[in-house]
């Protein structure tokens, strides 16, 4: 498998950096899809699922072009799990405001990454 690591850490980094900003900017939309509890559902949370298998293959298909020959499903599986870990540290970072958005992207791309570190270079 080829890849181009330093591209793909960048592209990933500001992925994350764009979407912890949307994050600080629009918290009270972020919590209505993706903060949980009683006030999502019917309609709404059925388009939360949609919009995370839409994001979760918008990773996996950008990795794919940085990583040929890998596994789609290890690729896929990847996303997941990049995907899940966003939600958690953006359900974190609003209990926690006080933490600044630097800090976040920095902490969240030292857990992503590293596990990332499996694909092949």
């Amino acid at each position: 498998a080829s890849a181009a690591p330093s591209s793909a850490r960048r592209w990933m980094r500001s992925i994350a950096s764009s979407y912890f900003g949307f994050v600080e900017n629009n918290q009270s939309s972020w919590k209505l899809l993706f903060g949980g509890g009683a006030a999502v559902a019917g309609a709404a949370a059925e388009q939360a699922r949609e919009l995370r298998f839409i994001t979760v293959e918008n990773i996996a298909s950008s990795f794919a072009k940085g990583y040929t020959g890998l596994d789609r499903r290890k690729l896929e599986l990847f996303a997941h799990g990049i995907s899940g870990a966003g939600e958690q540290v953006a359900k974190w970072w609003i209990a926690n405001p006080e933490v600044r958005q630097e800090e976040v992207v920095k902490v969240f791309m030292q857990f992503a990454w590293n596990g990332l570190s499996d694909l092949p270079s």
